[in-house]
């Protein structure tokens, strides 16, 4: 999901009330048909519809290219004013409000013609000065279309310091809002200008999506009745806790770094749009909450058991991610092997705390394994394990759409273990507290997600047996330990790497987003050479580690793996079409608004094939090694495809190729060029 809140002008300078230059006005235009007043609407108001500059009040035709500037015709450049100075002032006065010299140093450009100043256009010489700088001596006579331009600059300074909701106009005593006309009388030469500052006068929130839509008898789509009226605690809590409050300027900056926070709530997308109040400075600011459907059930299937228990793994679960209507998040899942071999249950219930940048989580974990789930295949035991846990996270810096967290919390885990060949039992207690960091941003081209943890055993508190845990798989395992765990994930397309003007907006390139590319490393370091018990160990090999490799391969105190991706995503690659077709040919198989192909420049799809090559690398370190024991170095490399229906399916298929061998208790389990087929299906509801 990923969100942006960008606010766009559309600038007009001509006769009548387009001496305005009315960024309000042009979002009134926008929402007072829609949104604005509550009617019904099925898609949120695309405030970056309207674009700076492209909807001017006077069409402005480029003259033919000569070497000698040719003064365009008066009336496209409109009237003459003559003008020594700009006189900027507020329409009213605000202390968040930049000074008049800060704004009056903004550039603009002019074209230079015989008949004086006028907007710049092919063939016609230019002059850029600040606005600031047109005094006594460099003013002249200005056309309409210049005067458009230097409220244009005005305008965009302010945007560029953060502020919105803004428009500049000519004083009404200078000239005539209705007609246009000078009314200065020759007396003066100075011309006033006038910012208007959007005020907020009231925060709303404007519901959109599956979440309260219902099924239009007469279209058969999906629409929201009286989307600003919906009224829950979820809604009422982001205008509570809006940054931007009745009698605030809109600053662009909080905004962003707000809908940015909400957005990261699954399911979840927050757009910002303005409308216009009781009065010409009155701005009333919508909070557009586009939700999915609040819970989902899934299940599962992939081929990610191991040959001692069952090679293939079902997994069943439930999440509800807004269960009372507080942001808070259920998640309920059941993974086993044929029903039969292996077991795990999962639960887990987190919340926010006093506001959306601290949260709570508790969860809870049951399982029941045997030595081939935890790298010792070589190995006859069974487990079972149980855990109870609570952490808290917070943001402890945002930029943008960066988030750093910091993660504090501790569990409690239950391990018992039976020897199958030689009758005996372990079972002890350990309690592990962590502390660690979160980073993650994500974009509509890029998503970076990286963290350290470091988790510590308390045997004085928890209890735990010393001996006790070395009966629990693995000779010498210790109670005492420190682990250090990290990872680093970046995905990002390629195009807006090579045509970054493209996707600024500029033409030509490649404008679509087919290309990808994926990096990852992860891994664990046990701090002092400790023996881990077989539960905190990692392992590697397998879908999710080193592809090639069966599942668990290999187990290790200290572990890295790392894979690299490249993707080519076909649907992105297919011309832009209207949804429910492919160029010209209809396709009504999902229905007449089923993306098949991208809408836009840079635009996705409602379903995705993706073709894949991948190379993947594994190292796993054991300490103070016993009889039976060995490093082992994986690589895999392979190629693979995934296909994807909106979110409700998921296949994916990789076939690796393992390019080394792997030593188990003196022993080769895996030979080099072995190669296996990775299978994993997801179904959502």
């Amino acid at each position: 999901m990923t969100l942006k809140c960008r606010f766009n002008v559309g600038l007009g300078f001509g006769p009548g009330r387009a001496w305005a230059l009315a960024l309000a006005a042009g979002l009134t235009a926008g929402l007072s048909g829609g949104l604005a007043h509550g009617q019904q609407n099925s898609e949120p108001f695309d405030v970056n519809a309207i674009q700076p500059g492209r909807q001017p009040a006077i069409d402005l035709e480029a003259s033919p290219k000569t070497t000698t500037p040719v003064a365009p015709p008066a009336a496209v450049e409109g009237a003459a004013f003559q003008v020594s100075r700009f006189v900027v002032e507020y329409r009213g006065e605000h202390p968040a409000h930049p000074s008049i010299e800060q704004i009056t140093g903004a550039n603009v450009t002019l074209g230079v013609t015989p008949g004086g100043y006028v907007s710049p256009t092919p063939g016609v010489a230019t002059v850029t000065v600040r606005v600031g700088e047109i005094i006594e001596g460099f003013g002249g006579v200005f056309h309409a279309s210049a005067l458009t331009e230097v409220a244009k600059a005005i305008v965009g300074e302010l945007n560029q310091r953060g502020y919105y909701g803004v428009f500049v106009q000519a004083h009404p005593e200078d000239v005539d809002e209705i007609t246009g006309e000078d009314l200065r009388g020759g007396q003066r030469t100075e011309m006033r200008l006038v910012i208007w500052t959007g005020v907020v006068r009231q925060v709303r929130t404007v519901a959109s999506g599956d979440r309260f839509a219902t099924r239009d008898p007469q279209t058969g789509r999906r629409v929201v009745q009286n989307p600003v009226d919906r009224t829950n605690a979820s809604h009422a809590r982001v205008r509570q806790q809006s940054p931007v409050r009745e009698g605030d300027l809109v600053l662009k900056e909080k905004t962003d770094a707000y809908v940015y926070r909400l957005g990261r709530h699954p399911g979840r997308r927050v757009d910002v749009a303005l409308a216009s109040g009781e009065s010409p400075r009155d701005v009333i600011l919508d909070y557009v909450i586009s939700e999915s459907k609040p819970w989902e059930i899934y299940a599962g299937l992939s081929n990610t058991g191991t040959s001692h228990t069952n090679e293939w793994r079902e997994e069943i679960g439930f999440a509800h991610y807004q269960l009372t209507d507080s942001d808070d998040v259920l998640r309920v899942g059941y993974n086993t092997a044929g029903f039969t071999d292996s077991h795990a249950l999962s639960a887990s219930y987190e919340f926010p705390l006093l506001s959306d940048t601290i949260r709570v989580k508790t969860y809870g974990v049951y399982s029941t394994y045997d030595a081939s789930e935890v790298g010792l295949a070589g190995e006859e035991f069974s487990g079972t394990t149980w855990q109870l846990g609570a952490q808290v996270s917070g943001t402890l810096w945002q930029h943008g759409q960066f988030f750093l967290d910091g993660i504090g919390g501790a569990r409690w885990q239950d391990v018992s273990v039976t020897n199958d060949l030689f009758g005996e039992d372990g079972q002890t207690q350990f309690l592990i507290p962590y502390v660690g960091l979160q980073a993650e941003r994500y974009t509509g081209w890029s998503a970076l997600n990286a963290g350290v943890m470091l988790e510590v055993s308390v045997p004085d508190l928890a209890g735990t047996s010393g001996s006790e845990a070395g009966e629990l798989g693995r000779l010498n395992a210790e109670e005492n330990w420190a682990v250090l765990k990290w990872n680093f994930s970046q995905s990002l397309f390629l195009e807006p790497l090579l045509n970054s003007e493209g996707y600024r907006g500029g033409p030509g390139g490649m404008q679509t987003l087919a290309h990808e590319v994926s990096v990852s490393v992860r891994g664990q370091h046990a701090l002092g050479d400790a023996r881990l018990i077989p539960n905190e160990q990692d392992v590697i090999g397998g879908m999710y580690s080193v592809r090639g490799y069966p599942e668990s391969a290999a187990a290790g105190d200290t572990v890295l793996v790392a894979s690299a991706e490249y993707r080519v995503h076909i649907p992105h690659l297919l011309p832009i079409s209207d949804p429910g077709r492919i160029g010209n040919r209809s396709i009504g198989w999902f229905g007449e608004d089923f993306r098949w192909a991208p809408q836009q420049a840079f635009g996705t799809t409602d379903w995705d094939f993706i073709v894949k090559g991948f190379a993947d690398a594994g190292r796993a370190i054991v300490n103070d090694k016993v009889p039976g024991e060995d490093d082992n170095t994986l690589v895999g490399v392979g190629v693979g495809l995934e296909l994807l229906y909106r979110r409700n399916v998921s296949l994916r298929l990789d076939w690796g190729v393992a390019l080394q061998d792997v030593d188990e208790s003196g022993q080769t389990s895996v030979h080099r060029g072995e190669s296996r087929l990775h299978f994993g299906a997801t179904v959502k509801y």
